[in-house]
């Protein structure tokens, strides 16, 4: 970012004044003890689920790869991204046909073009109900155990977008852990997906509310993003 640029220059005046406690910080959050613990806990009770989808989604790609050449390719994707302001390597499920994609990107070097708009003929047949669903990101709960990431924080984003939104001055991904579901996320397809106002709301929560509060506010984004899984928003 050029120097004579003021950080917040391209923030909502708004949010800015809305949210001037938040803006004023200079370090990241401390992690909330409860939230840790929920997230473990939730984590490795969701492992006899999600595991055994894992195996068929894996088995699903392979089958692809064998009838389709150009769907051919690694069954995972991971590239460069950013959850409290620090790199961590985010993995996926491949949804992309791997002729199309910079391979760089699917061997955790994180390249633009790996999030190009996801132009039908550019995804997989297996990658497209994925997306649709949301189950290529079902690995990313290991980013969980690892702690990297939480259920519920702002969505984390690759270097290029990252960069993009702390040019723009948007300091939430400094501030607290990343996560699968988000309070925009969960209005995937609505106006509200990408309101900024929404992300500094959640922070100002993750301030205001207690260990366990948090947590049953977790909950409630988790069920309401559940649902939007079910309905296929992706």
């Amino acid at each position: 970012m050029p120097e004579n640029i003021p950080l917040h220059e391209k923030v909502d005046p708004w949010i800015q004044n809305r949210f001037k406690n938040i803006f004023a910080l200079k370090q990241p959050l401390n992690n909330i003890i409860a939230k840790e613990i929920f997230d473990k806990l939730l984590a490795f009770l969701s492992i006899p689920v999600v595991f055994p989808l894992i195996l068929l989604i894996s088995i699903a790609i392979l089958i692809e790869g064998l009838f389709f050449s150009d769907c051919k390719g690694p069954i995972f994707a991971s590239y460069w991204s950013y959850s409290k302001g620090k790199k961590f390597t985010k993995y996926k499920f491949r949804i992309a046909k791997y002729s199309l994609r910079d391979k760089k990107a699917l061997k955790g070097d994180f390249s633009q073009q790996y999030h190009m708009a996801h132009a039908r003929e550019n995804i997989t047949y297996v990658g497209w109900f994925l997306k649709k669903y949301y189950l290529d990101e079902l690995v990313q709960i290991f980013n969980i155990i690892k702690g990297d990431i939480s259920f519920v924080g702002p969505r984390a984003l690759a270097v290029f977008y990252y960069l993009k939104e702390v040019e723009e001055g948007n300091i939430t991904r400094k501030l607290i852990k990343s996560g699968i579901f988000s309070e925009t996320h969960i209005r995937k397809g609505s106006v509200q997906s990408n309101n900024k106002f929404l992300e500094y709301y959640y922070i100002e929560k993750y301030i205001t509310l207690s260990g366990i509060n948090l947590v049953l506010y977790d909950m409630s984004i988790i069920l309401r993003g559940i649902k939007m899984i079910i309905e296929g928003k992706g």
